[in-house]
């Protein structure tokens, strides 16, 4: 078969796909089936111990509200094949599936007014928050939160027992969410509408566990019902109305019309529909057939500038993308000077620019509070200076190799743009391509490495990110270090409450990362969204597996 004959047996391929898809939604928002069918703190905590947002009372309504308007459908790459919450670590059931459905205690904020990458927290099923001690946070519940009304269950009135029903819930021995926990020793109800966390030792970010989307509050009810939540309705406090989720279909939601915030959601209908073939999701975006596109790496040239027939947004993330990193305890990286070298023979912006149209950013790949925390490129651009003294008393033979982490295209090229520029400069590197398992394995299970090219650990947080990848006790000790310096700037930020003071103390640990050339994040550290025109008030973030913001999307009047 020629190129040409290739090309169009492709774009055939895709159209068909999506007369498929468009079927598939005309007949998915006709056909709904029943319920019951078989089928981290923000700046008021940290600064004055307690937050307290402005209560609203829940309206009853037997039609949806005037603001509740219109319909949108956005593209989800995977399959649902659990529906149980607690259970799962499937990104598209937590915040693109039946996940959107639930309420957690606390929530990302996110919105015009708050720059990416940011961590600043608000009250979601809470009324305000209160820090008693390093190791005992208190909670006041918001007294009108009702669960759904989904047959065979009636609403009722969520009351603390649920939530402490759901954490423990979550920490069940061997289910994968329940590490997110790992610092919570006790959770108690103290009458309907106050809950109280007990911890093991102190950890100034503890409140971004109960945030995390796998945190979700479910119904004891539904689950004694039902012996779990992956055959059951989907029964949820959120402003989403689970409708139903089908294989190779994807999910349907409405308006929750007793939503605790009567003026959300913005939308009566949310639809998540799966395609999995990239061409079939670019050619279904640009049709209209889907109104919001969150665009794989593979696509995202076809986007490289904007158009007035869409809108495109690059929403940032903390604890997100590649990273650069030497193990600095075997040779030849446990000598600084070729750990400088490494770093002297890079060019970190001509990789973003070549490989990754200009989007993301150079930083250390740390979750942070604030934009306020991370360092300038005028402070970061020193360190991958080329030091000619370095080069000529470093050993003469620096030769190592480089695993890289094999998820798609892109990263093999920008890694081999990096080979190549390490080798122009004097070191014998060689690229050593693994899977995303034998990757995982190699860099996160066995530590036995001298330096790779890839994502790191999934973390809770800015704290679980620290003492998990880069302490010398840590669990993953990413960068085999034996460093007091940096252990003990690691073990002083976790007692700093106030947001700019503990952004001080971790820009001090960047720097002396960057130093100690230890590691660096180079390439994306975010996703890149495409929106028709007509949806507004779209705000993404995708840390802590964030889903809020579905429900202040809108449609343009």
């Amino acid at each position: 078969m020629t190129y040409s004959n290739y090309r169009r047996y492709q774009f055939m391929t895709s159209f068909i796909r999506l007369i498929l898809l468009l079927v598939v939604i005309q007949v998915g928002y006709g056909c709904t089936v029943s319920p019951d069918s078989e089928s981290l703190k923000n700046e008021a905590a940290n600064s004055n111990l307690i937050a307290t947002p402005v209560m609203t009372v829940t309206p009853v309504s037997d039609s949806p509200p005037e603001l509740f308007k219109g319909s949108i459908t956005a593209i989800v790459s995977a399959d649902i094949f659990n529906r149980d919450i607690h259970q799962s670590i499937s990104e598209t059931l937590v915040s693109r599936g039946p996940g959107i459905s639930y309420s957690r205690l606390l929530k990302l904020k996110t919105g015009p007014a708050v720059e990416q990458p940011s961590l600043i927290l608000e009250c979601d099923l809470c009324k305000s928050w209160e820090i008693i001690d390093p190791v005992t946070y208190r909670f006041q519940l918001r007294k009108d939160v009702a669960w759904h009304d989904v047959n065979p269950f009636k609403s009722r009135s969520l009351v603390a027992d649920d939530l402490v029903y759901s954490y423990e819930r979550q920490r069940t021995d061997g289910w994968p969410n329940g590490s997110i926990l790992w610092a919570m020793d006790e959770v108690v109800a103290d009458g309907d509408l106050t809950l109280q966390f007990d911890l093991k030792y102190p950890d100034v970010d503890f409140l971004f566990a109960v945030a995390d989307g796998h945190s979700k509050i479910v119904s004891r009810d539904v689950v004694e019902t039902y012996g779990g939540l992956n055959n059951s309705p989907v029964v949820g406090t959120g402003p989403w109305v689970w409708l139903k989720t089908e294989i190779g279909v994807g999910s349907d939601f409405e308006a929750n019309l007793n939503y605790f915030y009567p003026e959300l959601p913005l939308l009566q209908h949310l639809s998540f529909r799966v395609i999995q073939d990239p061409d079939t999701q670019f050619a279904a975006f640009v049709t209209g057939a889907v109104d919001i596109y969150d665009v794989p790496h593979s696509s995202w040239d076809k986007f490289s500038t904007q158009s007035s027939e869409y809108t495109t947004l690059f929403a940032k993330q903390g604890g997100k993308g590649l990273v650069l990193t030497v193990n600095s305890s075997k040779p030849p990286f446990n000598d600084l000077k070729a750990r400088r070298l490494l770093f002297g023979s890079l060019e970190p912006w001509k990789y973003l620019e070549s490989h990754w149209n200009g989007y993301g950013s150079v930083n250390l790949g740390i979750p942070i509070m604030e934009v306020s925390w991370l360092l300038e490129p005028t402070e970061l651009q020193p360190f991958f200076e080329l030091n000619h003294t370095e080069i000529s008393t470093a050993s003469s033979s620096i030769d190592f190799d480089i695993l890289i982490a094999d998820y798609g295209d892109v990263y093999i090229d920008m890694a081999e743009a990096i080979v190549n520029d390490l080798n122009q400069s004097g070191l014998n590197s060689r690229m050593v391509i693994l899977n995303p398992e034998q990757y995982a394995e190699k860099v996160w299970g066995e530590g036995e490495f001298q330096s790779f090219l890839g994502p790191l650990p999934i973390t809770h947080g800015p704290n679980n990110y620290l003492f998990a990848n880069l302490h010398s006790a840590g669990r993953w000790n990413i960068i085999g270090h034996s460093d007091v310096v940096l252990d003990q700037l690691i073990e002083t930020q976790n007692g700093i409450k106030e947001t700019h003071e503990r952004g001080l103390a971790f820009k001090e640990i960047q720097l002396h990362l960057l130093d100690k050339a230890y590691m660096v994040g180079i390439g994306t550290n975010g996703n890149l969204w495409a929106t028709q025109n007509r949806v507004q008030g779209f705000y993404p973030t995708g840390y802590l597996s964030e889903y809020g913001f579905w429900m202040h999307t809108r449609l343009d009047s």
